[in-house]
C-alpha cells in the first residue's frame, strides 16, 4: 500500500513537472519579456517546477525505501481498534490510508463509482473535490468493504454524508454546517430518523482536541503523535495524525464516528 502511495505521488509530480515545463517553453518561445512582471511570472513558474521535481525526487526515494518491505496487516477490526493513524494519499480525488501505531496496515478510504461528469470538477476544484456527490468506501486490512459514505450537499450551505454499512443499509448521517469551514467545524451525527446522536463543534481541526457528548463521555481524541523508532524510515517520526477511539461505544456509534473522522480528514489539505 505504501509502495502504491509513493508511486502515485511520484507519477503525479512528474506529470505536473512535464506540464509546467511545456508551458514554460511555450511562454519563453513566444512571449517577449519586456517588463519585470514578465520575468517574475517566469521565475514563479520555475519555482513551481523545482517544487514538483523535488516532490518527485523525495517520493522516488521513499518508494525505494519501502520496496520489498511488507507492512503487517492489522488483525483487529476497524470497529474494534482503540486508535487509528491517518495518512492522506495523493490522487485526483482524496484517499486516506489507515494504520496502527505499531505500523500495521488497517485499511483505506477511497472513492467508488466516480461519475464521468465529476472528473472535470475534480481537476478544477482540487481539494474541494471531497464535496462532489461521490460515494466513498471504507475498506479493512483484508480489502473488504465495511462501510459506505455517500456525500451530498455540493454547492449548498451544508454538507451531508449518508453512512451505510457493508450491505448498504442506512445507519445514520453526518451533517456539517458552515460549508467548507475547516477552522471551526460544526456538525452533528444523527440516526436515520434524524434523532441526534452527537453534536460536534471544534475550534480548529489541526491541534489536540476531543469529541465529548452531553454526558461527558469522550468519543475520540485527535492529536499528532509519533511512530515507534523501527518504523520511522516509512513514516514521519512525529506529527502523524492519530485518533484514539472509545472502545466502549456501541457498534453503530463507532461506525458513525468513523464516518465523521473519514469526511473530516478527506477535507484536510495534508
Amino acid at each position: 500500500m505504501l509502495q502504491s502511495m509513493y508511486q502515485r505521488r511520484r507519477n503525479v509530480s512528474l506529470i505536473l513537472t512535464g506540464i509546467l515545463l511545456l508551458i514554460s517553453l511555450i511562454i519563453f518561445s513566444f512571449t517577449p519579456f519586456n517588463s519585470a512582471d514578465d520575468w517574475f511570472a517566469f521565475v514563479y513558474m520555475g519555482i513551481g517546477l523545482l517544487l514538483c521535481l523535488g516532490t518527485a525526487s523525495i517520493s522516488n526515494h521513499k518508494l525505494k525505501q519501502v520496496q520489498g518491505h511488507n507492512l503487517p496487516e492489522s488483525d483487529a477490526s476497524l470497529f474494534e481498534a482503540n486508535h487509528i493513524v491517518i495518512k492522506k494519499d495523493v490522487g485526483l480525488f482524496p484517499r486516506l490510508l489507515l494504520f496502527q501505531k505499531n505500523g500495521a496496515y488497517a485499511g483505506v478510504i477511497k472513492p467508488l463509482h466516480i461519475p464521468w461528469y465529476c472528473y472535470p470538477f475534480g481537476i478544477l476544484l482540487k481539494e474541494s473535490a471531497i464535496y462532489l456527490p461521490i460515494t466513498y468506501g471504507v475498506y479493512n486490512s483484508k480489502d473488504e468493504i465495511v462501510m459506505h459514505l455517500h456525500i451530498r450537499g455540493f454547492l449548498k450551505a451544508k454538507s451531508n454524508v449518508q453512512i451505510t454499512n457493508a450491505a448498504k443499509e442506512h445507519i445514520g448521517d453526518y451533517t456539517q454546517f458552515d460549508f467548507q469551514n475547516l477552522v471551526n467545524i460544526r456538525g452533528e451525527l444523527t440516526k436515520p430518523d434524524g434523532d441526534l446522536v452527537l453534536a460536534i463543534q471544534t475550534k480548529g481541526f489541526m491541534g489536540d482536541f476531543r469529541l465529548i457528548d452531553d454526558n461527558g463521555v469522550t468519543w475520540a481524541h485527535f492529536y499528532n503523535g509519533y511512530f515507534p523508532h523501527n518504523y520511522t524510515h516509512l513514516f514521519r517520526d512525529i506529527d502523524n495524525s492519530i485518533v484514539d477511539l472509545n472502545l466502549h461505544l456501541a457498534e453503530r456509534q463507532k461506525k458513525l464516528l468513523l464516518g465523521f473522522i473519514a469526511f473530516s480528514f478527506l477535507q484536510r489539505q495534508r
